[in-house]
């Protein structure tokens, strides 16, 4: 037991020392190792979600773009048809104007059809 004590407190001999930086050339390496990976993942991580936020951007201009051609078109039609909608109310208000102001004009039934009234959902008809 003192023979040990005496070795413990001793010089280290050469191949503790080999062995010691061994070990901790090993240690270091794993460290780097880890560390590398690590990195690696979080680039994976930050590209991932770089590739997502684009194309939700990218998504999202996309339906922006289409829904304002949806409402340009609307917008051209409507305007085309409008002189001739009021040539046939001026014609129905010069053929007879108590039928014009009582009952509405078959464009108006048919534009507010499927339309929900009074809390209801639209019926056909």
């Amino acid at each position: 037991m003192v023979g040990q004590l005496l070795l413990y407190m001793g010089k280290p001999s050469l191949y503790e020392l080999l062995t010691t930086i061994e070990d901790q050339t090993t240690y270091a390496d794993a460290v780097r190792g880890f560390g590398a990976a690590q990195e690696e993942r979080e680039i994976d991580v930050r590209t991932a979600l770089e590739f997502h936020d684009t194309r939700r951007r990218n998504q999202m201009r996309a339906e922006v773009e289409t829904a304002q051609r949806l409402l340009d078109a609307r917008k051209s039609l409507a305007t085309q048809a409008i002189p001739a909608w009021q040539a046939r109310e001026e014609a129905r208000l010069d053929e007879d104007l108590d039928l014009f102001i009582t009952q509405p004009s078959v464009s108006d039934v048919e534009m507010t059809r499927g339309c929900p009234r009074d809390g209801q959902e639209g019926r056909e008809g």
